[in-house]
């Protein structure tokens, strides 16, 4: 198995292959790593969207081409309905040699583990911070700070098609110069569940000017204050668990279900009062009950928590 993000560097081989895994972003550029072996709107093209046999297949493999160029064949189809037939005939296909064409089936579950070991298959999951901060710097013809990179991979939560946006808007705004953390900072938005801990950890610090700022861009950019509320207690009982907990960020934030730098954020809050930070977590479930309950809306419920923590007394 190769991770898509070598694989769109490396020259293709001829033969059959699997694009495994979730992310659209990389699903997408492996794709058009084989669509670019070929001209634009090449009819040695053949994109299949429903595959109703193995027939299909065949024919487009067999096609003879004036040009001598290969057969890109791609099956976009993850759920068809194959016969045992079908199934044994392409075993046959895959175990041939399909030289010069290629063969591109996408997320195919209905692939046996028989057909799948014939198969190079390319990981199309989401990548890790290491190679994601590896990638960003590339899309940068005149630099980047490392540090601004992996800020970028963070505020993101590494997902490559956020980055390829903010990176657009980065290169557009410093043009040739080499962008820096501040420029990151101040024109890349954080991934909404991390502005939400950052407000949350934000206010124990008693940065009010920051956590005004955090909670500015949550509603611009239209986040629900029932979310924003229930999130906002979630982040106060993580706080105490990160303090006592020994697992690393990484193994701490698969065990609560939140981004590994939403731990790092909250695990770089210094000494705080406790019996402070349980009264905030009791006020926020108070009003939030207050809430659900009718007896105010989700924006006044918020609004008054917030009032009660930005409160300096």
């Amino acid at each position: 198995m190769i991770k898509a993000i070598d694989f769109i560097k490396e020259k293709i081989n001829s033969g059959a292959y699997l694009l495994s895994g979730v992310d659209a972003y990389w699903q997408k550029m492996a794709e058009n790593h084989f669509r670019a072996l070929l001209p634009e709107n090449s009819f040695s093209l053949f994109i299949i969207d429903r595959l109703i046999d193995v027939g299909q297949i065949l024919s487009c493999i067999n096609v003879l081409n004036f040009d001598n160029s290969p057969n890109v064949v791609i099956i976009r189809d993850e759920e068809a309905k194959l016969s045992d037939n079908d199934h044994s005939l392409l075993l046959n296909v895959l175990s041939s040699n399909l030289e010069p064409n290629y063969l591109v089936f996408c997320n195919s579950n209905f692939l046996t583990a028989n057909e799948k070991k014939l198969l190079n298959v390319i990981d199309c999951n989401k990548i890790d911070k290491y190679d994601c901060v590896k990638y960003i710097i590339e899309l940068f013809p005149h630099g980047i700070d490392n540090f601004a990179a992996s800020k970028l991979a963070d505020y993101t939560d590494c997902n490559m098609a956020k980055i390829n946006n903010e990176c657009d808007k980065l290169n557009a705004y410093c043009q040739s110069n080499k962008i820096t953390v501040d420029d990151v900072d101040m024109l890349v938005a954080e991934d909404n569940e991390v502005q939400i801990f950052s407000f949350a950890n934000n206010v124990i610090n008693k940065k009010y000017v920051i956590a005004l700022k955090q909670l500015e861009n949550l509603h611009k950019y239209g986040v629900s204050p029932a979310w924003i509320l229930s999130t906002l207690i979630g982040q106060f009982q993580r706080i105490m668990f990160c303090a006592i907990s020994p697992l690393s960020d990484e193994e701490l934030s698969s065990v609560l279900g939140i981004k590994p730098y939403a731990v790092k954020k909250t695990r770089e809050i210094g000494n705080y009062n406790r019996t402070q930070l349980r009264n905030y977590l009791d006020m926020a479930i108070s009003y939030e009950y207050k809430f659900k309950s009718g007896e105010m809306s989700d924006s006044m419920a918020l609004n008054c928590v917030i009032s009660n923590l930005l409160s300096k007394e």
